[in-house]
């Protein structure tokens, strides 16, 4: 079954595919490409439709491992969600890293575009190493709106966020489904 997602059009099956283990990595281990491919396409023909990746997981090999996988299944058919790390929503890195998951992905746009975790130093050292300035929520939602405006997104999601942190991000204006 599908679920409308508040007031929006995007409508989302009750039940999708998590996709963190795919590309292998440090955390899960060797995964194999052909188990990976086997795994989707069974899921796309009984009706599982979404998948859900991230940037960060196992450093863009899990979206790159799913975009090999979705090779030879029309785009229509399947809804892909992925994640931007706190970490890289300054509006130019931003950009530059929805790109490369567009390329890893194998796609010219994605369905749902979400901000990994709350934009705060906290979750930006969990994140990464460097000294990263946080940047600002509304700096940060505006160039998802861009992006979206360009069609490289089609909706504009969080993952992870409190009703706090969540109020917060809708004050910037973006419409997150």
């Amino acid at each position: 079954p599908l679920r409308q997602c508040g007031k929006y059009d995007l409508k989302l099956p009750v039940l999708g595919m998590g996709c963190w283990a795919y590309g292998g990595g440090e955390y899960w281990g060797a995964q194999s490409q052909k188990d990976v491919d086997q795994v989707v396409r069974f899921a796309v023909q009984q009706g599982c439709n979404f998948f859900d990746t991230a940037e960060a997981y196992n450093n863009g090999a899990s979206e790159a491992s799913l975009g090999l996988a979705l090779e030879g299944i029309l785009r229509d058919q399947v809804l892909i969600g992925t994640k931007i790390s706190p970490s890289n929503t300054q509006p130019d890195k931003l950009k530059e890293h929805c790109d490369a998951s567009l390329r890893r992905l194998r796609t010219d746009y994605v369905d749902l575009y979400m901000v990994h975790w709350p934009i705060t130093p906290h979750s930006i050292k969990h994140f990464s190493t460097e000294n990263i300035p946080t940047p600002s929520v509304q700096d940060a939602f505006d160039a998802l709106m861009r992006l979206k405006k360009a069609g490289k997104i089609r909706y504009i999601g969080v993952s992870n966020f409190g009703a706090a942190k969540l109020d917060e991000a809708l004050a910037a204006g973006a419409e997150i489904v």
